[in-house]
């Protein structure tokens, strides 16, 4: 099973989720638990209803907090937080693995496109709150340097 999803929902929606699911709300979103049953993660942004910024999308996956903060420290639903590595894998290979490409992309391997980004900083060596300050410096794709800036609108 492979549950496509778009970590950057559960922070946009927790507040209606709460307000108009109450209990059942807890049922929602859940990277971890799915991940712990065997499902392989897919990650994506949702353009047009969410911006392309996968940092965003990590951080939430994360931490479970909104950009401000909210919901505060521990985030919401805090037992569904993924690590680092897991959410960078559901963007990466796991949205490869979805798109049945994960023989050609996804992973940073001998014989795939040279996909990649170059951000300012290691975002699995800070803590997850300053994942939202790093910035990208430079991408590659299919083995050309391309975009250095900060992020993507849809249609870019």
């Amino acid at each position: 099973m492979i549950g496509s999803m778009q970590p950057i929902h559960a922070t946009s929606d927790m507040e209606i989720v709460d307000r108009h699911w109450g209990d059942r709300g807890e049922g929602a979103y859940h990277f971890r638990t799915l991940l712990e049953r065997g499902t392989a993660l897919a990650f994506g942004s949702d353009c047009p209803v969410e911006r392309i910024a996968p940092l965003v999308g990590i951080h939430a996956a994360v931490t479970r907090r909104r950009t401000d903060g909210m919901p505060g420290e521990e985030g919401w639903y805090p037992e569904q937080r993924l690590s680092v590595e897991e959410a960078v894998h559901g963007f990466t290979l796991g949205a490869a693995f979805a798109s049945g490409e994960e023989k050609v992309k996804g992973s940073l391997t001998r014989g795939k496109l040279a996909d990649l980004v170059v951000l300012d900083r290691d975002i699995f060596a800070i803590p997850p709150m300053e994942i939202l300050e790093a910035r990208v410096e430079g991408t590659m794709l299919g083995g050309e340097w391309g975009f250095a800036g900060e992020g993507f609108d849809c249609g870019d």
